[in-house]
């Protein structure tokens, strides 16, 4: 029998707790939590959030970058997934021979799709099938892919998105600061997976189930 909503069970934990069962999030994404989340309660309100340098996993792991930058601020997106994101990644082959992370992030809602596979190529094929799965999951139509130039995205898999309506951006060459939204929202996404690896002592080789993990958290 399903459970009714007002006896669904509501998980209560300290503020820290929360920090940690959401990937390391901020003092102030925790601060917004009970109303943004159901079935979330905040215990003990009156303690805060480790500061990241009081956070061992945390300081092991945000390390910030300073860049000096002038990113190309695209269009507003004025529905979802009107204009996606796409950024591929490269790390140490894991332990299923992955080395690769497909990320798609929505420019409109900030919604993240994670993918994790073997070889660049594969990277043509799940951009194909996000586009699909968004137009029947979510009927949106996707209509601008922004990337940095990503060589796996050649001028043939670009006119056979053209023929679906879709246009490619591109940042210039060799800057991928340029890439704004999509190079941010893989930094967080990294940064989030590494955090979390770290605090659970869990090995290096996992990364494609952690990384996936941070997508679904992240969203």
């Amino acid at each position: 029998m399903k459970q009714s909503s007002s006896h669904a069970i509501v998980k209560t934990a300290t503020p820290n707790q929360w920090h940690q069962v959401m990937a390391h999030a901020s003092a102030e994404a925790i601060s917004h939590l009970e109303t943004s989340a159901e079935r979330v309660k905040i215990k003990d309100k009156e303690s805060t959030v480790l500061k990241t340098n009081e956070c061992e996993p945390c300081a092991l792991s945000k390390a910030h970058r300073i860049v000096s930058r002038s990113s190309i601020k695209s269009d507003m997106s004025t529905k979802p997934f009107e204009r996606i994101t796409f950024d591929l990644m490269e790390f140490q082959p894991a332990y299923n021979r992955h080395k690769q992370v497909s990320h798609i992030a929505c420019d409109f809602t900030d919604f993240n799709m994670v993918w994790t596979h073997t070889s660049k190529s594969d990277s043509r094929r799940i951009l194909l099938d996000a586009v699909t799965n968004i137009k029947v999951r979510f009927n949106a139509q996707v209509i601008f892919i922004h990337t940095d130039n990503e060589t796996s995205l050649d001028m043939e898999f670009q006119a056979e998105l053209s023929a679906q309506g879709i246009t490619i951006e591109t940042s210039a060459p060799d800057t991928p600061a340029q890439n704004g939204h999509s190079e941010r929202k893989g930094g967080i996404l990294s940064t989030k997976a590494r955090t979390m690896r770290v605090a659970a002592g869990l090995p290096t080789y996992l990364w494609p189930e952690i990384m996936c993990a941070a997508g679904y958290i992240a969203n």
